[in-house]
Parts: C-alpha cells; sequence; structure tokens
C-alpha cells in the first residue's frame, strides 16, 4: 500500500490553488472578451455599432480593472 506523504499532499494543495487561480484568470479574461464580442455584435452591423462600442469601451475596462482589484484583494 502506499503512503501519502505530507510533502505529497502539499504538493498537491499548492498545485489544487495554482489551478483554481489560472482558471479564475481565464474566466475573468474570458469574460471580458466575451462581453465586448457581445456588445460589439449586439448593437446590429451599422457603422454606429462601432461608435457605440468605442463610447462603452472606457466602462467595460473600468468594470474589468474593478473586479480585478477586488480578486487581488480577496487573494492576497
Amino acid at each position: 500500500m502506499m503512503g501519502v506523504s505530507i510533502h505529497l499532499l502539499m504538493d498537491l494543495t499548492v498545485a489544487g490553488f495554482s489551478l483554481m487561480i489560472g482558471f479564475g484568470i481565464f474566466a475573468f479574461v474570458a469574460s471580458i472578451l466575451c462581453s465586448a464580442a457581445f456588445f460589439h455584435n449586439a448593437k446590429g452591423h451599422s457603422s454606429d455599432a462601432t461608435a457605440s462600442f468605442l463610447s462603452s469601451l472606457p466602462f467595460i475596462v473600468s468594470t474589468a480593472s474593478s473586479s480585478l482589484h477586488h480578486f487581488l484583494d480577496f487573494a492576497s
């Protein structure tokens, strides 16, 4: 029977936390990109859609920045 050492448990714990942080960052970036794509395509295909998207871009960036700050505060 294999013995489970403390070192193995610590390695698995660190790997689990690393995966959670990595997947969290991936999900955050994917949600920002999906939101940008949605706002770009939801307005139709007129030239006003691009102007509308560009005018909403500072809101998307500020929301993403705020969410990232909350995530980093929570993680530390």
